[in-house]
């Protein structure tokens, strides 16, 4: 799945997420984004918890199929590479 039509800010939402979720780190050093997981059932199990609860951080979506494409959407093309260093946050 590529970004295509998905808002910016539904994206941004959706690397928080994966973030959030433990599936990716940012390595500040190397300036890329690191996945410790090949799945991204976390973040959709995150995403849905917080659809459930209203946050406002997922208000953005219009419905959980949204906000799990805009996921699927990130972490199929965000992963950059690996990171040797020690400086991920």
């Amino acid at each position: 799945m590529s970004y295509g039509s998905i808002p910016v800010e539904n994206l941004r939402v959706a690397r928080q997420i994966c973030e959030q979720a433990g599936i990716f780190c940012h390595c500040a050093a190397c300036n890329i984004v690191v996945s410790k997981d090949d799945d991204a059932t976390k973040a959709y199990a995150l995403g849905n918890s917080l659809f459930s609860k209203r946050s406002s951080l997922v208000m953005n979506f219009h419905d959980r199929r949204e906000m799990t494409d805009a996921i699927k959407a990130v972490f199929d093309e965000e992963i950059s590479g690996e990171c040797c260093c020690d400086q991920k946050e």
